[in-house]
């Protein structure tokens, strides 16, 4: 799975590198740009990856206490924890990184000294968001009210949905008319913001593009200014650490008995409902849902990808300059890009089960074995975590997949099949996050972000893309036909209703049996870990 998603973006990288080349007379892009973009996605990325380890590692793991008892001077504590989070935050975005390295490298015939050059760069460039990370998350944990944690979690959340929305403003689609060159040029202009020479990414990209072709800029400067600024944000991490954490960590334990929802209150909620379900199930229900609320790095987590999903919209929104395409030009591009928006809109819901559904089981800890005295197998712990966690996903893919329609004008009928495939897809991968989940389940971890870092939420990610791959093949053929049809073609209402009864009988029974087969792996591997 991890190979086909590596040759993926290999593939992808390679045949954009040779459209931008193979165009270069329309109009010519330097290495430095799409290097800059790509580096300047990749340390917003490390940013935000880092930030929840930082605030797992430092200030919720469980061997704090342990730790912080022990004769360990800050030295060695800081350097400790700051390997620990750099590894677990890293490695997964230095995977999937290297495909487009060595499609760069195809492109522009680079030699061994690429490579090189690339290993100098990526080191300092990982640490800088690594420290800048643990910079940011000491002084908010020592500067923020201990009962408060979450309302100003809350505040920052809308802080920084404030700054996408003035971003958006800035970027305003509305206006935009491709075909004017006035604003072909303002895009452009646009898209070289990642060119900022304040930026670490704009030093990184300039360094790799020189090894990519010569008569560059000097290297040397760019590198100096790399190794310093690590240098430089490593040494105020470390002071801020030093100084600041004995403070902040006694903030956060103190939070973590305040921030929660209230037992009974929850309780009678979950009862009012649902009413239908046995006690056993709405126990677990409400368990989990006090279990999520007194995590607050579960509340980072959702905000990211909250703001990726906003994100994800817009750049639909953006595609509304389809309505102005003629109709027969207009019907091919709709389809395709309803197409597109199940495709991605699936992945997103990937995104947010593998940092929500698939540590769930782990999440227990020792607290897990408790569930095996409890009048119910793990067949029906599985069960129950599935249904807790399939409502508020297929609920949050429905608004997602109904936007994205929405936003390219597409017909209430699509709507409406976008919200029901969206649905059916969720069933399939929120099945294979909660059985994958307990498959790879790690009950002795020492903070949360390890969890979603593992290998064993790697291997969901792919098994969920090769699920949405497959469950997209019958979705193509439905839409392929509706396409036929209204280009003319004679497709008479008995066959269309067939496909369309064949078609979602397919996509159900496909989901349906990676959620059997995901459940059955976990409840096996639970019970061989009771034996």
């Amino acid at each position: 799975f991890s190979a086909l998603i590596l040759i993926a973006i290999y593939r992808g990288t390679s045949e954009a590198l040779r459209a931008i080349t193979k165009n270069a007379s329309i109009a010519y892009l330097p290495p430095e740009l799409p290097l800059a973009m790509l580096f300047l996605m990749l340390g917003v990325m490390l940013l935000l990856s880092n930030s929840v380890a930082a605030l797992s590692s430092y200030y919720h793991g469980k061997d704090l206490e342990l730790v912080l008892a022990a004769p360990l001077g800050p030295r060695r504590f800081f350097w400790g924890k700051f390997l620990e989070v750099f590894a677990s935050s890293s490695w997964m975005a230095l995977v999937f990184a290297l495909p487009a390295i060595v499609a760069f490298a195809q492109t522009y015939s680079a030699g061994p000294e690429y490579y090189l050059g690339c290993l100098i760069v990526l080191l300092p460039y990982f640490v800088i968001p690594c420290a800048m990370s643990i910079l940011l998350v000491s002084i908010i944990s020592r500067l923020m009210p201990a009962n408060q944690t979450k309302f100003i979690v809350m505040l920052v959340g809308l802080a920084v949905f404030g700054v996408i929305f003035m971003l958006f403003r800035v970027i305003d689609p509305s206006s935009s008319n491709f075909g004017n060159v006035n604003e072909i040029l303002r895009l452009i202009s646009t898209l070289t913001f990642p060119q900022s020479k304040l930026l670490p990414s704009y030093w990184s990209a300039v360094i790799v593009a020189g090894l990519l072709k010569e008569g560059s800029k000097p290297l040397l400067p760019y590198i100096t200014l790399l190794y310093a600024s690590a240098t430089l944000i490593l040494m105020l991490a470390y002071l801020t650490v030093r100084y600041l954490h004995i403070g902040g960590y006694s903030r956060a334990r103190s939070s973590q008995n305040r921030a929660s929802l209230h037992s009974k209150l929850i309780h009678s909620k979950v009862v009012r409902i649902t009413p239908f379900l046995d006690p056993q199930y709405r126990a677990l229900i409400s368990k989990e849902y006090r279990t999520f609320s007194r995590d607050i790095t579960q509340a980072m987590q959702l905000l990211l990808l909250l703001g990726l999903c906003m994100i994800y919209l817009y750049n639909f929104r953006v595609l509304h300059a389809v309505q102005g395409l003629p109709s027969s030009t207009k019907i091919y591009w709709q389809g395709f890009l309803v197409f597109a928006n199940v495709g991605m809109g699936a992945f997103v819901i990937t995104a947010v089960c593998s940092r929500f559904v698939f540590p769930s089981i782990s999440l227990e800890g020792q607290s897990y074995w408790l569930l095996q005295s409890a009048p119910l197998d793990s067949m029906n712990v599985l069960r129950a975590k599935f249904w807790c966690w399939y409502i508020p996903v297929a609920f949050m893919s429905s608004v997602i997949f109904a936007s994205g329609a929405l936003a390219i004008q597409a017909p209430l009928q699509i709507v409406v099949v976008n919200i029901i495939t969206s649905w059916i897809i969720c069933f399939g991968v929120v099945g294979l996050a909660v059985g994958l989940g307990a498959l790879f389940a790690n009950f002795d971890w020492e903070n949360p972000s390890q969890l979603a870092a593992s290998f064993g939420s790697l291997v969901f990610m792919m098994a969920s893309s090769v699920l949405i791959l497959i469950s997209l093949i019958p979705v193509a053929i439905l839409i392929f036909l509706r396409t036929l049809r209204n280009f003319g073609y004679n497709i008479s209402d008995l066959q269309w209703y067939t496909c369309v009864g064949t078609t979602t009988f397919l996509l159900t029974w496909l989901n349906y049996s990676a959620l059997r087969w995901a459940l059955k792996a976990g409840d096996n591997a639970l019970a061989t870990r009771k034996r």
